[in-house]
């Protein structure tokens, strides 16, 4: 099966793909692909069947779609399989909508077409994403396909989530037993973002304070800390001994997952 590849504008028209040619996979930008899918790119698939027993699917990556700064299109594609004839005019648009139901696009979409052939054919796309602008979250992907007089459509959840980073301010390095010491340090939504966290991330983000007291293997839950407008939390605590400190954004829904340098704190003999 041979591939055809075609780097188009927003808004494409009619393209009629080669005799030769039975999948149409058109990419953003050829050098933009990754040269080797990671772990992270692994696929989920879900698909919607019509009547006619045809049917469109999607496949995404499992991690979701990483909002970054600025406007861009999306690292991660959207890939949609159905099947056509020979002949068949078709019409495909991938669409969708973020953590807070903010409508995002496919890069490509709509996209129109001629199939050379009778089989499968596969459509890849990105989301254009304004990372300032987009809430984190579980969201939706919707692909409408239309392959001469049948209607097809499918609908995914996916999360949209930070590669965020969280740190522990360098507290004192040493204090009297019993001491009380005020830990700090600040959550951001990653790299190129401002400070400013915006109020929808202030009201649902949360940064766990860890401890491990000397001796100890395992890290232990402190407490569950809000974040202020600047993404920065604090915590006093009480010095009884030797102790490491850090804080964790746990792998969820809107989050990569992160954890930040080791702090640790001595008690003077």
């Amino acid at each position: 099966m041979t591939q055809h590849r075609s780097t188009r504008a927003r808004g494409a028209g009619i393209i009629a793909a080669g005799a030769a040619m039975t999948v149409l996979t058109l990419l953003v930008s050829p050098a933009s692909l990754p040269a080797t899918a990671s772990a992270a790119d692994e696929r989920s698939v879900e698909t919607s069947v019509s009547a006619a027993g045809s049917g469109v699917t999607i496949e995404a990556p499992r991690r979701g779609v990483v909002i970054r700064s600025g406007c861009r299109n999306s690292a991660e594609r959207i890939t949609i399989r159905f099947p056509v004839s020979a002949g068949d005019d078709v019409y495909v648009n991938v669409s969708g909508t973020d953590g807070n139901g903010r409508s995002v696009s496919g890069v490509l979409s709509p996209f129109q077409a001629t199939a050379p052939e009778s089989g499968p054919s596969t459509f890849t796309d990105r989301l254009y994403v304004c990372g300032e602008l987009a809430y984190a979250g579980r969201g939706r992907i919707r692909a409408v396909v239309h392959v001469d007089d049948d209607d097809l459509s499918a609908t995914k959840p996916i999360d949209f989530r930070y590669a965020s980073t969280v740190s522990v301010a360098k507290p004192r390095a040493k204090v009297a037993r019993g001491s009380r010491v005020t830990l700090k340090g600040q959550w951001r939504r990653g790299a190129g973002f401002a400070a400013s966290v915006g109020y929808d991330n202030r009201k649902k983000q949360w940064v766990v304070l860890q401890r491990r007291p000397a001796g100890a293997k395992a890290w232990q839950r402190v407490a569950t800390l809000r974040i202020n407008d600047q993404g920065r939390w604090s915590r006093r605590v009480r010095i009884t001994k030797a102790t490491s400190w850090r804080a964790v954004v746990p792998s969820d829904r809107r989050n990569l997952g992160a954890t930040s340098p080791v702090r640790r704190i001595a008690v003077q003999r």
